[in-house]
């Protein structure tokens, strides 16, 4: 019967017998009168992913996602699964559901996690999923960061500039790595040039000048910036930097 089976696969838990587990609860998992539900299949799926037998642990996330598709963690397990594998384009499909049925702060989580990995395949789709991001969590500082470096990519000047700025305005509060600001005001800085608007590409070179004093590009940029402004007195000063 169902109790018994779930009784002696708990037994085989219970002393450290994880094959014969995983084989007996699985079992009883897909047994019509066993009255399992969605957390028993995911129980499953991350025991086997814990004992690295992936290909079980994602037909085991796939069930899930069958039994409740409304449920974020089935689809956010098996996107990991799947991102593990690289296969990154149905592991953004599946980050991608995940947000469906998500807060909107865990939302714009998956929608980064699902643009991290379809970037390289389709920028386009990437950069959509980061819009959507930010429109979920305008707050989070990790959209604007991956939205600066995806619309430098793009050649999206002013989208690169904005998210430069918003990251550098956030980083205080936000603990963000000195690298990754450095990163970014350089692309905001770069974007700002492209445009035009040389205030804000000299103080987003400044700030990238602050964290690396001999950043060439940045230095650069800062004196490119006061010799069209014709601030010629101030030229030599980052180049001899």
């Amino acid at each position: 019967s169902a109790p018994d089976e779930l009784a002696l696969a708990r037994l085989f838990e219970s002393v450290g017998n994880l094959e014969e587990f995983s084989t007996v609860f699985g079992r009883w998992c897909d047994r019509e009168d066993a009255g399992s539900d969605v957390s028993d299949h995911l129980e499953l799926a991350r025991m086997n992913q814990s004992r690295n037998e992936s290909a079980l642990a994602e037909q085991r996330a796939e069930r899930a996602t069958a039994v409740a598709p409304e449920n974020a963690d089935a689809w956010s397990l098996l996107a990991e699964l799947k991102r593990a594998d690289d296969r990154l384009e149905v592991a953004a499909d599946a980050f991608e559901r995940a947000a469906d049925h998500s807060s909107a702060w865990e939302g714009a989580v998956h929608l980064i996690a699902a643009a991290e990995c379809i970037r390289e395949l389709e920028l386009d789709r990437a950069h959509a999923l980061l819009v959507r991001a930010r429109q979920n969590d305008p707050g989070s500082i990790d959209v604007p960061v991956a939205l600066a470096r995806i619309a430098d990519e793009l050649d999206r000047w002013e989208e690169t500039e904005q998210a430069a700025e918003t990251t550098l305005d956030l980083a205080p509060c936000a603990s963000l790595d000195p690298s990754v600001q450095l990163e970014v005001a350089v692309l905001g800085g770069r974007a700002a040039r492209k445009l035009d608007h040389r205030e804000v590409s000299r103080r987003l070179f400044e700030i990238a000048v602050g964290i690396d004093a001999d950043h060439v590009v940045a230095l650069e940029g800062i004196a490119e910036a006061h010799f069209e402004d014709g601030h010629y007195g101030l030229v030599r000063g980052p180049l001899e930097r």
